[in-house]
């Protein structure tokens, strides 16, 4: 990774760590188990499948969506689901534009076994926030250990 940063809008912009594949509690990978996340965290990965006009906050569709385990590693990194999934989006166009991620880094065909859509990751990933499978818990039992997973005040 570089150190190089790139100005936008009164911002600096540096350039993302780029994983070769998603991590193993990735919203978008179909074999995470659902209900890890809090129901927020799902909602966000519709937005990318969303025109910016349709969204009540027009720049959630153009945020860079970072990887959760960024807290354990402490590196800024791109979440490789969201950056397969959402290829064409202006969110992941603008994260070339501005450098967090160079086009290289950006599949030109869906990777893996991710949800074809961010509709469809949220959807599965809420399917399971009101009783998580035993799956579901361990992995939220590591993130705990980890320092990546914070419980929700409802939980």
């Amino acid at each position: 990774m570089t150190d190089e940063k790139f100005a936008f809008s009164n911002k600096t912009m540096q350039r993302l760590h780029v994983p070769t594949k998603g991590c193993a509690t990735c919203p978008y990978r179909r074999d995470t188990p659902p209900g890890i996340w809090a129901p927020e965290e799902y909602e966000k990965l519709r937005s990318y499948d969303s025109e910016l006009d349709e969204l009540e906050d027009p720049s959630d569709g153009l945020k860079v969506f970072h990887c959760h385990q960024e807290n354990v590693t402490g590196v800024p990194t791109v979440c490789r689901g969201w950056l397969s999934v959402h290829q064409e989006s202006v969110a992941v166009r603008l994260a070339c534009a501005i450098g967090a991620v160079t086009p290289g880094d950006v599949p030109l065909e869906r990777e893996g076994d991710y949800y074809s859509s961010g509709h469809e990751a949220a959807d599965a990933g809420l399917a399971g926030v009101d009783d998580p499978s035993h799956e579901a818990r361990l992995a939220q039992n590591q993130l705990l250990r980890k320092g990546t997973f914070v419980l929700r005040d409802d939980a």
